[in-house]
C-alpha cells in the first residue's frame, strides 16, 4: 500500500521535533476530535467514555469486562463506574456467563441499542467531516499510522491493566 504524502499545505513549527512534542500533539488532536463528538453527546447525555462502551458492545456484541475495555479503550477500573452508570439507565445487561458462571458478559440492552440506533447516523456524519476536512487519503493514512503505532509501542509499556 502506499502511503500518501503529507498535505504540501501543511506547515510544521520549528519545534515540531523537540523533545515531548508527539505527546502535546497527540493530546491536542484528541482533544480537537473529542470536541467534535462532545455536543451531539451530550444531547444523548453520554460521555465520551460512555459511548466508547455502547459503540464497542455494538460493533462486538457480548464481551466480559476485560476485552470490554480493551475495546473502548479504558482502563478497567474505570470501566466500573462507566458500567454501573449505563446499567442504572437500562443501556447495558450485566449477565453471568453460560459457560463460565464465574464470569460477567456485558451486551447492550434494548434502550441501548435503541439508542445506538438513534446515534450512530449522528456519529456517521460527524466521522464524515472529519473525513472531509483530513482529505480521504490522510485519513486513511492516519487510521493505518496510529493502528501501527499501537502495535509497535505494546511492548514498550506494562499492560493495561497495570498502569495508573
Amino acid at each position: 500500500m502506499t502511503q500518501p504524502s503529507v498535505s504540501p499545505t501543511l506547515s510544521f513549527d520549528d519545534d515540531t521535533a523537540q523533545p515531548g512534542t508527539l505527546l502535546v500533539d497527540l493530546m491536542a488532536t484528541r482533544d480537537s476530535v473529542k470536541e467534535l463528538y462532545r455536543e451531539t453527546l451530550a444531547r444523548f447525555d453520554l460521555t465520551e467514555q460512555q459511548w466508547r462502551v455502547l459503540s464497542a458492545l455494538s460493533r462486538c456484541g457480548t464481551l466480559d469486562a476485560t476485552r470490554l475495555a480493551e475495546r473502548a479503550a479504558l482502563l478497567p477500573s474505570s470501566l466500573t463506574r462507566i458500567l454501573n452508570s449505563l446499567e442504572a439507565r437500562g443501556l447495558i445487561i450485566a449477565a453471568r456467563d453460560p459457560m463460565d458462571a464465574r464470569r460477567t458478559v456485558l451486551s447492550l440492552g434494548s434502550a441501548g441499542r435503541a439508542m445506538m440506533a438513534a446515534l450512530t447516523p449522528e456519529i456517521d456524519r460527524i466521522e464524515s467531516r472529519l473525513r472531509a476536512a483530513l482529505g480521504a487519503a490522510q485519513h486513511d493514512f492516519l487510521l493505518h499510522s496510529l493502528a501501527h503505532a499501537r502495535a509497535a509501542l505494546q511492548d514498550l509499556h506494562p499492560p493495561r491493566g497495570l498502569r495508573s
